[in-house]
């Protein structure tokens, strides 16, 4: 997703979120070269919850910068390090959660009695849904965002804080619920 728009209450007038988002994606496309090496060896498990848990500290960073959004050097100082987090996360993150939809669909596919054309309309189908939850949260946060800062009338501190809240919770869910084999 897009999470400039997450910085700009915190930026002003400075460039600190074209500068994170340029370093997130910059670190994200040279770690994408070893990203599915490292989940193969963290395990697909070990490697969402990884991925979960770097984003919860980039939720974070956004969290303690909203509190002082004057302070540039503070945007600075903590976003920059937690967007290259999230490069690397988001490199390891995306060929586990492949995996992760690949393997189910393929269980699926066999608890069902099937093969070949019935694996890949699973594969298909799985995907599907995961994208289509995916793109969702594009929705979802922003209406979490307008109703708590227009509606409630919270800083945007506040909002940072229940997107970390919910990165917590996220990661911990996954932490607890995904299979070790998974």
């Amino acid at each position: 997703g897009n999470a400039t728009p997450a910085f700009e209450p915190c930026g002003g007038s400075s460039n600190v979120g074209a500068v994170c988002m340029a370093a997130l994606y910059a670190v994200f496309t040279v770690c994408c070269l070893v990203g599915g090496r490292v989940a193969d060896r963290l395990g697909t498990k070990r490697a969402i919850v990884l991925g979960m848990s770097l984003i919860t500290v980039f939720c974070a960073a956004n969290f303690v910068v909203a509190l002082a959004p004057a302070s540039t050097a503070l945007q600075y100082a903590l976003l920059l390090p937690a967007s290259a987090l999230v490069g690397v996360a988001a490199a390891v993150l995306w060929p586990a959660q492949g995996v992760f939809v690949t393997s189910n669909s393929a269980a699926y596919a066999a608890a069902r009695g099937g093969g070949g054309a019935d694996a890949s309309a699973a594969l298909g189908s799985f995907f599907g849904i995961f994208f289509g939850f995916h793109q969702s949260t594009q929705i979802t946060g922003n209406l979490v965002a307008g109703v708590l800062l227009e509606y409630a009338g919270l800083s945007v501190a506040w909002l940072m804080l229940v997107y970390t809240g919910l990165a917590a919770v996220g990661t911990c869910v996954a932490a607890t619920l995904l299979p070790d084999a998974a």
